[in-house]
């Protein structure tokens, strides 16, 4: 029997929401305008096969739209497929592709999802997400080249159907499909870019509610409506600005001047605005922590591992934060769903509470083990937007004060901080994950062996089996479980050490209307948003 039922029922809740029909044909009543964001920092690219950072998913969250799209949970809907059914074994995935079309006004088909999934597949191009697909039927085999693109379970049916098969029944696999990873590329498009792809304003195709009109680089994006999206009639504001102001001061001075309809502010902010009526806060589902790199041959010894995560007081950091940050005791945020609770209520504490005496036994037991007298030079990198500043500062103090070690601290730009992680040039690095899709696989599958995001070279083969599990069970309550384990195992393991869970306030101007964030991919949720 298919699956089909759920999928309509999905797609009828997506049809019934939205803005008022009736107004100027193709547009809902009400709409037009523009608004200004800041979106922070200059991505490293937006090319959606590619890229992993967050001001690329917010913008890509905008231009491009796969088979499913995220609502404004984070939950998937119907995208780009009007529907989709499911074999009896849970292996083959049929989409239906309704009439949708490019901003050039050309069919989106099905071979313009299978030539974007192989493309992200393909080692060359080294995408570090090629690990998403991994759940199709030799996926992985081509990209770790033991196998080839002919074997890839991506069929073109025909232009508006696509069939996948997978290796093992996947449960999540309509959340994972709605992810930037897994959006079309035009192949006749993307050839006549050539190397110049998705590096500038009239180089990257849209086939979402906007599309991308200009670029200037370190200082702004600028979309307007796209009029040939399948959707446009529930689309309300016509042109989106996002700036790029990193410094915090300048953008709450931006907002003052109603330059920004839209702004985060810091800690050090907040007293002002804590009882204004303009101030939103909201759960961006990210977690915040340390990456140590395990090539460094001191951060390999895990007891020292442990005594640096050991001595930093997340409660303290938490009250440093105020209503920021809420102490982080487990790897998977709290609002990820579980089975009969949330994830984060049924693992509990997974990793160690602040124990300082604990922290310097372990570190002169770690200085011991490798022979070592005095502890060499680390430096914690951190990109210096936002609170990271205060928080790598905080950390640095606190392992002076409580191991009597000097841990040097290095501001960096957005994008060579990620530039450093990618290529493992660092010793530790103030890092954060926001879920990409609604499962706590989202937050898991980043320590596997080799993973692309996998950037302290942590490997344990029991992490990577009950990983695996998680992947392919069918049983919610096995997945789940699974993953508890392993989450245990990293909190043993340590290659990363908890801090908290980000909470953000944004400032919104009154006119913005109806705007919503959503804790998993693009946290901006513009679709019911309108100005006045």
């Amino acid at each position: 029997m298919k699956k089909l039922f759920l999928i309509l029922t999905l797609f009828v809740l997506v049809l019934s929401c939205g803005g008022n029909k009736g107004g100027e044909a193709g547009k809902s009543e009400g709409s037009g305008g523009t608004v200004t964001l800041n979106f922070e920092q200059e991505p490293k690219t937006i090319d959606p096969q590619l890229t992993t950072d967050t001001t690329a998913t917010k913008i890509n969250a905008l231009i491009v739209e796969g088979l499913t799209r995220q609502d404004e949970t984070g939950a998937p809907v119907p995208g780009i497929a009007e529907k989709w059914d499911i074999s009896e074994d849970g292996l083959v995935w049929t989409f239906h592709l309704r009439d949708a079309k490019w901003e050039n006004g050309e069919p989106v088909t099905a071979n313009d999802f299978k030539f974007a999934w192989i493309r992200a597949l393909d080692s060359k191009n080294a995408a570090e997400y090629a690990y998403m697909l991994y759940p199709i039927k030799g996926a992985e085999e081509f990209n770790l080249g033991k196998g080839s693109a002919e074997e890839v379970g991506i069929k073109v049916v025909d232009d508006k159907t696509l069939e996948v098969t997978l290796k093992n029944p996947t449960a999540y696999f309509a959340a994972l499909i709605s992810y930037q990873t897994f959006t079309p590329l035009n192949e006749k498009y993307y050839n006549e870019q050539g190397d110049q792809y998705a590096l500038d304003a009239g180089k990257i195709l849209a086939n979402g509610p906007y599309k991308l009109v200009k670029w200037t680089h370190n200082e702004s994006f600028e979309l307007t409506r796209n009029e040939n999206y399948w959707n446009n009639a529930e689309t309300k504001i016509d042109n989106v600005r996002a700036k790029l102001i990193g410094d915090a001061s300048a953008a709450l001075s931006a907002f003052k001047n109603d330059e920004l309809d839209l702004t985060l502010i810091t800690v050090e902010q907040y007293p002002e605005f804590k009882e204004d009526k303009r101030l939103v806060p909201y759960d961006d589902g990210s977690v915040w922590y340390l990456e140590y790199n395990l090539k460094n041959d001191f951060l390999a010894n895990k007891k020292i591992r442990q005594a640096l995560t050991m001595a930093i007081d997340k409660e303290e950091l938490g009250a440093i934060l105020q209503a920021m940050g809420k102490p982080a005791y487990g790897y998977v945020p709290g609002f990820v769903q579980g089975t009969d609770k949330s994830f984060r209520d049924e693992a509990g504490d997974t990793f160690p509470h602040y124990n300082p005496e604990e922290a310097k036994k372990l570190f002169a037991e770690g200085l011991k083990e490798l022979g070592l007298e005095k502890a060499p030079k680390l430096t914690l990198i951190f990109n210096d937007q936002g609170n990271n500043k205060k928080i790598a500062e905080y950390v640095q103090e606190k392992i002076r004060k409580e191991l009597g070690y000097d841990l040097a601290v290095e501001s960096l730009p957005f994008k060579e901080r990620l530039e450093r992680m990618t290529q493992k040039t660092f010793e530790v690095v103030l890092a954060g994950w926001s879920g990409d899709y609604n499962d706590a696989l989202s937050y898991m599958d980043l320590w596997v062996t080799g993973g692309g995001n996998n950037h302290t070279s942590y490997s344990n083969s029991k992490y990577d089996e009950l990983i695996k599990i998680a992947q392919t069970s069918p049983d919610q309550k096995a997945r789940i479980q699974a993953m508890i384990e392993a989450e245990k195992l990293l909190g043993d393991d340590m290659p990363i050490g908890m801090l908290y869970y980000r909470q953000r306030m944004a400032l919104v101007n009154p006119r913005l209307k109806n705007m919503k964030f959503k804790p998993v991919g693009s946290e901006y949720y513009l679709t019911d948003a309108y100005v006045e």
